[in-house]
């Protein structure tokens, strides 16, 4: 209705006079949905954070041969990927796993990220600032940056240089030296 609506006031012909209109407009809106489906897919290899994650090809490539191992004691998304089929029983392509799991992190970014501006509104007022005596109140950013300080240490390793030799162990078997 709102369609013939709008045919007949901007092309002044009724949708209803036209053979075959409902068709043309149902395969025409078919082309744009598929057309903006395409385009959101496609447009996200082309943000370049995004495009060169190693992950989308490695990972996937290492773990169908059972190179590499999930960091989960339980099944993760990727090994649910991995199993899943579409209802011909077609296993899902690397570039279907691929969208799906971008989509699961990009996904889980965008709800992270809102809880954490959520819990700041509720924690710090419109127009006040951050004190040291709220900053304990900011669970969910707390948690976010003790887990992302276990993913990715700031300093992994810690290099530092003996002022003297030291012996650890002196006079056992496992000896151990510590040049200067």
């Amino acid at each position: 209705m709102t369609l013939s609506i709008i045919a007949t006031s901007a092309v002044g012909q009724s949708l209803e006079e036209i053979p075959d209109a409902e068709k043309i407009v149902s395969n025409g809106f078919n082309e744009v949905l598929d057309a903006i489906d395409y385009r959101t897919v496609s447009m996200i290899n082309l943000i370049p954070l995004v495009n060169k994650l190693l992950f989308w090809r490695k990972v996937i490539a290492n773990r169908q041969r059972e190179k590499s191992e999930s960091l989960s004691s339980n099944i993760d998304l990727l090994d649910l990927l991995l199993s899943a089929s579409d209802d011909d029983g077609q296993e899902l392509s690397n570039n279907e796993i691929k969208d799906e799991a971008l989509t699961f992190i990009l996904a889980g970014h965008e709800t992270t990220a809102k809880a954490c501006r959520k819990e700041v509104a509720c924690v710090v007022p419109d127009g006040q600032k951050l004190t040291s005596e709220n900053i304990n109140e900011l669970n969910v950013i707390g948690a976010v940056l003790n887990e992302t300080l276990r993913l990715i240490p700031p300093a992994p390793c810690i290099t530092r240089e003996c002022a003297n030799e030291h012996i650890i162990g002196q006079g056992s078997q496992n000896e151990v030296r510590m040049p200067k």
